[in-house]
C-alpha cells in the first residue's frame, strides 16, 4: 500500500495522520516548556535548600570555634596557670625550669581535652617560648630560634587588634619546633594573654593549633552533593580548608571570589573548565568566609530525570492515541456508537433504556436483540427480588422462632400464682420476669423494637439472673433518653448479656460486673455490653470473629454462641451495613458491640 493511497483513500489513515502530527507537536511543546520550568523550579528549590544547609554548617562551625574560647577560659581557671601568673613578678621564677614545666602541664591537660587540638605554644613578653604537642614538649629561650611561620612571628613582634579576642591564623604544615617533624596541616587561634593576677598586664601571646579533622567534617556536611566543593578562607582570602585539598594554605584565586555585594547569596561562575553555582556565607565569629561550589550539572541532572519521565509519558500517550485512533476510525460507525451509548448507560439501577430502531439492517437487528434482552432482564430481576424478599422473611421468622417458646408463657403464669399463694417472693419475681420475657418475644410479628423496649426486656432477664447469682452479679444500664426510640432487631440486648453471664462468670466466685451502654458515633448507633469476666481464649475468639464476619446468611444450628450467631444473622438481614463485633482478653473481660448506621 503506497503512501498516496494511505493518505487520500482511507479516512481512518487521514485521521491517524492528523492526530499523530497534532499529538507530536503538542506534546513536544509541552515537554520543552515542562523541561524549562522543571529545571528552573528544581534549581530554585535546591538553591534554597543548599543555602539553608550551608547556614546550618556555618552555625556549627562557629559553635566549634567558640569552643576554643572555652578552652582559653579553662586555661585561665587552671590552678597551675593561676600560679604561673602569680609568679611572673618573681625574677627567679621567670625562665626557670619550673616556669616551663608549669606551662607544659597546663598545655598537656588542654591538649588531652580535645582530640583536634594538636599543639599549644606560648611566647611571653621576654621572648621565652614554651610548647607542647601530641608528639613532644619543650621550650626556647628565644622564640626566634624556633623558626615559627611568618604569621606567628609577625603577630609576636608587631601585635594585632586584640579587640577580637581571638585571631585566626591560616593553615600551614605543622612546624617541627624541636625534633619531630609532622605532616599534619593545622590552623591556629592566637590570643593575647592578660595577667589577671597582676594589674591585668599583657603577658604574652598564646597559639592553639588545631588539625583540620573537625573542620573537614563540618565542611563535608555542608556539601549537598559529593561533586560539590567547600572552600573556607579568612578575612584576607587565605584558604584555611578546601574539601578538594587543592587550595588549602594558599591564596584564594580571583575567579572564586564572590562579586562585590554578594552576602549570603549565590552567583554563577566558570572555574577549571566547568560551570558552577557559587554560594557564599560569612562566619562572623571566625571572621572568615565559606564558599560553596556546586557543579551546574547537579541541577541539570535532576531536571533531566524529570524531563525523561515527561518524554516517556509523551511517547506512551502518542502510542496509545495512535492505537485508539486506528481502532475507532476503522471499526466504529454512528449506529453502533448509539447502541454502545445506550448499553453503557444501562445497568441494574437503570433497566428502562431502549435503542431506537430504524431500518432492517444488522445494526437494527442488534438493537432489537438488545431491547428484548433488557425486557427479559427487567422481568427476571423483579421476580428474583420478590423471591429474595420472601426468602428473607422466612429466614428471619425461622431465626426468631429459635428463641420464641410460646407454650411456656401460660405455665409460668400458673407458677407465679402458686408461688404468690405460698409467699415465695423470689419465685414470683422470677416467674413474672420470665413471663414478661416470653410475652415480649411472642408479641406481634414485627422484627424490630425500640431501645426502650429492649432495655425493659433485658432488665427482666437480669432480674432473674440477679436472684440466681445474688451479690456475685452487679449490672448497670446506661442508655440516654434521646436514643430510646432508635430501632434495633427485637431481642438484641438479651443474647449479648446472656453471653456475658454464661461465658464470663461461669467459674468466678468474686462479684462480676456487666455494663450495657448505647451512644452515637459518626452517624452510627453503638450498643455495647461489657463484662469483667473470664474472657475468651484466643483461638476460640478468632473462630467466633471469623463466623461473625462471614458475608453469607445461613440458618444457625445450636452451638456454643447460638444467641450471638442468631443475632448476627438477623442484623445482616434487617440492616445492610450493620455488624456484630466482639473483643476479649483472657481474665480481663469481653466487649460485645452492635453497630447500626442510623440512616438505614
Amino acid at each position: 500500500m503506497t503512501l498516496k493511497r494511505i493518505k487520500f483513500k482511507k479516512i481512518r489513515y487521514k485521521m491517524l495522520f492528523a492526530v499523530l502530527i497534532l499529538m507530536i507537536l503538542s506534546l513536544s511543546f509541552v515537554a520543552v516548556i515542562a523541561q524549562y520550568q522543571a529545571q528552573k523550579k528544581i534549581r530554585e528549590q535546591s538553591l534554597r535548600t543548599n543555602v539553608s544547609l550551608m547556614q546550618v554548617g556555618v552555625e556549627n562551625m562557629e559553635a566549634s570555634y567558640e569552643q576554643l574560647s572555652d578552652l582559653y577560659l579553662s586555661i585561665y581557671l587552671n590552678e597551675n596557670f593561676q600560679y604561673f601568673l602569680q609568679q611572673r613578678s618573681n625574677d627567679a621564677f621567670a625562665g626557670s625550669r619550673s616556669y616551663f614545666d608549669v606551662l607544659k602541664s597546663v598545655f598537656l591537660s588542654c591538649i588531652s581535652s580535645r582530640s583536634d587540638v594538636y599543639s599549644m605554644i606560648y611566647v611571653d613578653k621576654k621572648g621565652y617560648l614554651t610548647y607542647t604537642t601530641r608528639d613532644e614538649a619543650g621550650h626556647y629561650l628565644s622564640y626566634e630560634d624556633a623558626l615559627l611561620p611568618e604569621e606567628y612571628a609577625d603577630l609576636i613582634q608587631n601585635g594585632s587588634d586584640w579587640e577580637k579576642n581571638q585571631i585566626l591564623i591560616p593553615t600551614h604544615k605543622h612546624m617541627p619546633l624541636r625534633n619531630n617533624a609532622h605532616p599534619s596541616e593545622v590552623y591556629a587561634i592566637a590570643r593575647n594573654i592578660i595577667n589577671t593576677q597582676y594589674h591585668f598586664e599583657e603577658e604574652g601571646t598564646m597559639f592553639i593549633t588545631v588539625d583540620l579533622s573537625r573542620m573537614e567534617h563540618l565542611a563535608e556536611m555542608m556539601k549537598p552533593d559529593p561533586s560539590a566543593r567547600t572552600v573556607i578562607c579568612d578575612a584576607k582570602n587565605r584558604v584555611i580548608y578546601d574539601t578538594a585539598n587543592q587550595l588549602t594554605g594558599l591564596q584564594l584565586p580571583e575567579d572564586l571570589k564572590p562579586p562585590e555585594g554578594t552576602e549570603n547569596s549565590t552567583w554563577d561562575l566558570d572555574w577549571d573548565k566547568e560551570r558552577y553555582v557559587g554560594l557564599f556565607a560569612r562566619a562572623e565569629a571566625m571572621d572568615c568566609s565559606i564558599i560553596m561550589l556546586i557543579p551546574e550539572s547537579v541541577y541539570t541532572a535532576d531536571a533531566l530525570s524529570v524531563s525523561s519521565g515527561i518524554m516517556l509519558g509523551a511517547v506512551i500517550i502518542i502510542l496509545v492515541s495512535v492505537a485508539i485512533t486506528v481502532y475507532v476510525s476503522g471499526t466504529i460507525s454512528r449506529p453502533i456508537e448509539q447502541l454502545a451509548t445506550v448499553m453503557n448507560t444501562s445497568g441494574i439501577k437503570n433497566l428502562s433504556n431502549r435503542v431506537e430502531i430504524s431500518g432492517q439492517d444488522e445494526t437494527a437487528q442488534m438493537g432489537q436483540a438488545f431491547n428484548s434482552l433488557m425486557d427479559h432482564l427487567k422481568d427476571s430481576i423483579e421476580k428474583e427480588y420478590l423471591m429474595a424478599i420472601k426468602q428473607r422473611d422466612t429466614i428471619i421468622k425461622a431465626l426468631q422462632e429459635q428463641i420464641n417458646p410460646h407454650f411456656l408463657y401460660n405455665v409460668l403464669q400458673s407458677i407465679s400464682s402458686m408461688a404468690a399463694l405460698h409467699g415465695v417472693s423470689d419465685v414470683v419475681t422470677m416467674a413474672n420476669a420470665l413471663g414478661n420475657i416470653l410475652r415480649y418475644n411472642i408479641r406481634g410479628s414485627d422484627f424490630r423494637a425500640s431501645l426502650r423496649e429492649e432495655a425493659a426486656h433485658v432488665e427482666n432477664y437480669l432480674a432473674i439472673q440477679k436472684i440466681r447469682f445474688g451479690s456475685r452479679l452487679d449490672y448497670q444500664i446506661f442508655i440516654p433518653e434521646y436514643l430510646m426510640n432508635e430501632q434495633i432487631p427485637r431481642v438484641t440486648l438479651q443474647p449479648m448479656v446472656e453471653n456475658a453471664i454464661v461465658h464470663g462468670f461461669a467459674d468466678k466466685t468474686e462479684t462480676g460486673h456487666i455494663y450495657v451502654t448505647a451512644y452515637m458515633r459518626e452517624g452510627c448507633l453503638m450498643i455495647e455490653v461489657t463484662d469483667d469476666g473470664n474472657g475468651i481464649e484466643k483461638e476460640s475468639l478468632i473462630k467466633l470473629q471469623e463466623e461473625l464476619s462471614m458475608p453469607d446468611i445461613t440458618m444457625i444450628t445450636p452451638a456454643e454462641h447460638i444467641g450471638l450467631s442468631n443475632l448476627n444473622a438477623r442484623l445482616k438481614l434487617l440492616f445492610k451495613k450493620a455488624r456484630l463485633e466482639i473483643d476479649s482478653d483472657v481474665h480481663e473481660g469481653t466487649v460485645i458491640r452492635v453497630i447500626i448506621r442510623t440512616e438505614e
